[in-house]
């Protein structure tokens, strides 16, 4: 299992070094940089530089329009830059929008900025905030919509970040649902390059609250097993040449800028929001209990999962504490099949606890699911409210008392059965 806060760490700091030099060979590259480090609060000297440095290519580019032959990436680039600097509120130079409407509407061929689906997905996300006000705006929305329904649009994988990326800043709930079905359906017919996993993994991450729940498993075990694969991906992989050439020059580990970028922003999430229970722990409770039809069980564990995820930490705690007294009736119900609860009350935890005692369970282990019983118990009672929450990290202990627990259940009848 790969330590996924140093890995973090490491890939920050290879991003850093990446940029010291030369920003104007790669602003493309670069301003995908300075997004992440932005948008997740990431500051260094280095990145100083950068920040003074894009809104230098900023005034040269869209306000004193120096451009060159590489028109189409220069001005992707430093409206890219734009939306990172604005955002973070480190914006030096002022854009108008009457400049930009007669700026960028010449360069609209085929109703899409470059005739390219890429780049105008960029641009568009670029210039979100500020839609309102801009005359050609809906003509590439509307381009880039109706090139989302044909198939081979998503062959390229970064445009399922892309896209993800504009509709998530229009807070488009049916198209991202949307992007979420194309992304889950040809992960579940492993019909995508193993090369493009780490696009797959962001995307279905960022968007997880639009998928089913059916999904849901699905999408965390195989972001896991991205995340901790990545440090072998990040080493050796080659990256196809129209993602260098559009979308970052190699940067020192052969991977790309957008990919490194889409990486560390991957790794900070995941690191941050997830709550830590081992893949290979995770895999097998969900088969254990799948084989043995408790299938209540694993659904609530999956609601506790996604409430979490959703920062409703209360009702998370409170489907963990059903998960648990549910587990540990099922599986006392193995060696007393006569036990049962009044309807509409809370099931008593020392009932299965005793069965278990006496099929060999040791007082200490029973004393400890007690324990894990109390500590959700409590938490599962606090008032819901917005402002009330229970603390995140408690909720995360909550995980890491509950799982452990029915594996260990699992393992224990395993041995039981033997």
């Amino acid at each position: 299992m790969v330590d996924l806060q140093y890995l973090e760490q490491q890939i920050l700091s290879h991003s850093i070094n990446d940029i010291k030099y030369n920003y104007e060979k790669d602003p493309l590259g670069c301003s995908l940089y300075l997004y992440f480090f932005l948008k997740n609060n990431r500051y260094d000297s280095v990145i100083d530089n950068l920040v003074d440095w894009m809104n230098t290519w900023i005034d040269k580019i869209i306000i004193k329009k120096e451009l060159t032959r590489f028109v189409d990436r220069e001005i992707t680039s430093s409206l890219m830059a734009y939306k990172a600097l604005y955002d973070a509120s480190k914006l030096q130079k002022s854009i108008t929008k009457t400049d930009l409407n007669m700026f960028l509407s010449k360069y609209i061929v085929n109703n899409k900025f470059f005739s390219d689906f890429s780049f105008s997905t960029v641009i568009l996300f670029s210039l979100s905030d500020m839609r309102e006000d801009l005359e050609f705006w809906e003509s590439p929305l509307n381009s880039i919509k109706e090139e989302m329904k044909l198939s081979f649009t998503f062959n390229d994988s970064k445009n399922l970040v892309f896209t993800s990326m504009l509709f998530n800043s229009l807070n488009d709930t049916n198209v991202l649902e949307y992007i979420t079905n194309v992304a889950i359906d040809r992960l579940k017919k492993n019909e995508y390059p193993p090369s493009d996993a780490i696009y797959y993994a962001w995307t279905l991450w960022h968007n997880r609250e639009f998928s089913k729940q059916t999904d849901y498993s699905t999408i965390i075990n195989f972001v896991e097993i991205t995340v901790n694969s990545i440090f072998m991906e990040f080493s050796d992989k080659l990256v196809d040449e129209s993602i260098l050439e559009q979308f970052g020059r190699k940067s020192t580990s052969n991977v790309s800028r957008l990919m490194t970028s889409l990486t560390l922003d991957l790794l900070i999430s995941f690191n941050q929001e997830r709550i830590g229970i081992p893949t290979f722990s995770r895999s097998f409770i969900e088969k254990e209990l799948e084989k043995r039809g408790w299938n209540g069980t694993w659904l609530e564990l999956l609601n506790a999962e996604k409430a979490f995820d959703e920062g409703k930490t209360n009702d998370c705690c409170r489907d963990l504490r059903t998960a648990l007294i549910r587990h540990m009736i099922e599986v006392a119900r193995l060696f007393d099949n006569s036990i049962s609860f009044p309807e509409g009350k809370t099931p008593d935890p020392k009932i299965p606890k005793k069965i278990l005692e006496t099929n060999g369970l040791s007082e200490s282990t029973s004393a400890f699911f007690g324990y894990a019983w109390t500590f959700l118990s409590e938490r599962s009672h606090t008032e819901t409210t917005k402002s009330n929450q229970v603390d995140p990290d408690e909720a995360r202990l909550g995980f890491q008392l509950t799982y452990p627990i029915i594996e260990f259940l699992l393992r224990f009848t395993l041995k039981k059965n033997k």
